[in-house]
């Protein structure tokens, strides 16, 4: 057998490669790869690829109560009893200071829009600024229809003065239109910033 000479090798532009170097060459047994490693490079090596499902539209997470933080003092709200709107408060853009005593309720309220069908989640917050004696705050949600009230009681008692706290609640609406209201009252005298109130679609 006649072996090829070194110049022929480097005219067909091959490598030589020593015979140490090519002693310690060892041929390594292909790695087994278990079903799990299998779908995840197969899933790396597909997802270059243009996705064939859509991904489910993100919720339209828009507050339904308008002016909700106060900013725009009493816009978009009914009011009685005693009030007085501050801007800022307490760190909050704006505020409803509410006032209450023995003598009045306050109360504020809005009707909104809402989706039949749909759940939606209810938050007050607000800052016991004073009281003296009890307090209670009911919130009710009224729709025009049999039945249509669900009513909630804001925790307002047990907390002292100068505490930020935040009620939350789940509320399906039943028609298309639904009137917001929360009334404050007192056995004595009461003022309670509300800083902000919101009916928001579950899933935000």
């Amino acid at each position: 057998m006649k072996f090829p000479t070194t110049a022929s090798i480097l005219a067909l532009g091959l490598t030589l490669v020593s015979p140490v170097v090519a002693a310690n060459c060892k041929l390594s047994k292909p790695a087994s790869v278990s079903p799990s490693s299998t779908s995840s490079v197969h899933s790396s090596s597909s997802s270059s690829a243009p996705s064939s499902s859509s991904s489910p539209a993100a919720p339209v997470c828009t507050n339904l109560v308008q002016n909700g933080d106060f900013a725009d003092d009493a816009s978009d709200w009914s009011l009685t009893g005693g009030n007085v709107f501050q801007n800022p408060c307490v760190g909050a853009v704006g505020c409803f200071d509410a006032l209450a005593s023995s003598d009045y309720t306050t109360s504020f309220s809005q009707t909104v829009t809402t989706v039949a069908g749909t759940t939606y989640n209810f938050n007050v917050d607000y800052y016991l600024q004073n009281l003296s004696g009890s307090i209670t705050v009911v919130c009710t949600l009224t729709e025009s229809v049999a039945n249509g009230v669900t009513s909630y009681t804001v925790p307002v008692s047990g907390y002292n003065p100068g505490y930020f706290l935040s009620y939350t609640n789940t509320y399906t609406a039943l028609t298309e239109e639904t009137t917001l209201q929360c009334t404050m009252s007192t056995n004595g005298f009461a003022e309670v910033y509300f800083t902000g109130v919101s009916l928001l679609s579950l899933q935000c």
